[in-house]
């Protein structure tokens, strides 16, 4: 099988590095785009600006 995209998901648990490992070596073998996500929870009350930043790896 072979992938166009990948969309992997990280945090601050320990199998991060594990889980961002692997997936980057899948996108190098297919040639593939690497997508990072990364979410955190706020509490509603919090009044937060963030700036979005597209993370694109190219892969060879």
């Amino acid at each position: 099988m072979s992938f166009k995209k990948i969309l992997v998901a990280v945090d601050d648990s320990p199998a991060t590095a594990t889980v961002f490992a692997k997936a980057l070596d899948l996108a190098q073998k297919d040639a593939a785009q690497l997508m990072i996500g990364h979410s955190i929870e706020l509490a509603a009350s919090s009044q937060l600006t963030m700036n979005l930043v597209d993370l694109e790896i190219e892969t060879r």
